[in-house]
């Protein structure tokens, strides 16, 4: 009988939870799920104001056109090179993280965490307004270098092919590094204090302890997080556009300003949703590869 009660209060308690996470899961299937199906409309001469029922299907005779653009391939590159390279610099979070952690001095280590943390606050626009000022060919560094002799106006640092790639990553990297590295924190900060202790009195070092025993869990538990960090990171190549870099979103407007067509806005969704899809797929199986060590 006690048992059955039980069971009857554990089964209740978990209805409640349920009703609870309902509102969340709604948001979720309602921002996250429902947009996809707006993917019909890549497949149909579509205009604005008129059912697409009504529209002539012409499957897939707008992905031909666009793939055939050599300035559509050129951005395609240029959005799947960045998106590589700031999976790449993933790691960097965690190692800012563990440098945090280890170090003792604690103004020092306060110091550090607010300045990499605060351009986590900087709005993207404002970034790239002052890194065009900073560095156009008109900008205030490039026509102090002028000056200096040690360059000239027509080469540079935005107007630099070889340039823009690790100049985005890092505009990336300085705007996230402290935000990302307070998940690795806090999954370091979750570590049991005794595992520490087990592992002073087996003899070993502070490195010893950290790359066998805290590193793996640190790892276990930040995937998920990690995970949602890269598909961010992805994501935010479309930034690269405002720069005037040809990035698939910047192509795909000029594309749809050139077709009178929203259709390459959704091509381009989809291409994002692939390159997301396939990072999802790759953290889901590290996770679950990981699974061993709880």
């Amino acid at each position: 009988m006690n048992r059955k009660r039980g069971f009857v209060k554990s089964g209740s308690k978990d209805y409640k939870l349920l009703w609870m996470a309902i509102p969340f899961i709604t948001i979720v299937f309602l921002f996250s799920y429902v947009p996809i199906f707006g993917w019909i409309y890549s497949f149909f001469d579509y205009v604005p104001g008129v059912s697409i029922f009504e529209c002539d299907f012409v499957g897939l005779e707008y992905f031909k056109l666009i793939l055939k653009d050599d300035n559509v391939l050129r951005a395609l590159k240029n959005t799947f090179v960045f998106a590589i390279i700031n999976i790449c610099l993933t790691p960097l979070p965690m190692l800012l993280a563990i440098l945090l952690n280890e170090l003792r001095n604690g103004p020092v280590k306060k110091f550090v965490q607010t300045f990499t943390t605060l351009p986590n606050f900087i709005s993207w626009v404002i970034i790239f307004s002052l890194a065009t000022a900073l560095f156009a060919s008109d900008g205030i560094i490039t026509m102090l270098a002028v000056k200096l002799g040690l360059g000239d106006a027509s080469n540079s640092l935005l107007g630099s092919n070889e340039a823009v790639y690790w100049f985005q990553s890092f505009l990336v990297q300085w705007k996230t590094l402290g935000w990302n590295s307070i998940i690795y924190m806090a999954a370091i900060a979750g570590i049991d204090q005794e595992q520490y202790e087990a592992a002073k009195v087996l003899g070993y070092t502070r490195a010893q302890t950290f790359f066998r025993i805290i590193l793996p869990q640190v790892i276990k538990r930040i995937i998920p997080a990690m995970g949602n960090e890269v598909i961010t990171l992805v994501k935010d190549t479309a930034l690269v556009s405002v720069i005037g870099v040809a990035e698939l979103l910047m192509v795909a407007k000029e594309r749809q300003s050139a077709l009178f067509s929203f259709a390459p806005l959704f091509i381009a969704g989809i291409f994002y949703f692939i390159m997301n899809w396939g990072v999802s797929i790759a953290f889901t199986r590290l996770e679950k590869k990981l699974d061993y060590y709880k």
